[in-house]
């Protein structure tokens, strides 16, 4: 069996990973905030299965970022670790209770401003 070896990633294909995580995190604000509105109105009254999408998302969302935070810190720290661990540990305990109040604050207050701060710094270095 042939062994393939893989190449790292250059700085343009990371580049490019973090254009993809805006363009993808753009739309997935856009549901959260939608979704935390219902939640609020009574819309939605119990987790859906947009939430296990939107995990998913976030989930990937990390995965890339952990490939690409040289780039997105490059000179200085601009997108800290810390802040994306404090919103993701948020969230996760608002989900666990599983009151939708809970989950449309940690939405609006932890997950969104993350989200919104990993494109803006991404968006500058695109």
């Amino acid at each position: 069996m042939e062994v393939i070896e893989m190449q790292e990633p250059t700085r343009q294909d990371k580049i490019e990973a973090i254009a993809g995580i805006c363009q993808y995190d753009r739309k997935l604000i856009d549901a959260l905030k939608i979704l935390a509105v219902d939640f609020e109105t009574g819309k939605e009254t119990l987790p859906s299965e947009l939430l296990g999408t939107i995990i998913q998302g976030i989930n990937w969302t990390v995965e890339v970022l952990n490939q690409v935070m040289d780039v997105l810190n490059e000179g200085e720290e601009k997108l800290e670790r810390q802040m994306i661990n404090q919103a993701l540990t948020a969230y996760n305990e608002a989900f666990t209770s599983g009151d939708v109040s809970r989950i449309a604050e940690a939405i609006k207050n932890s997950l969104v401003p993350c989200l919104e701060q990993i494109c803006v710094v991404g968006e500058k270095v695109c």
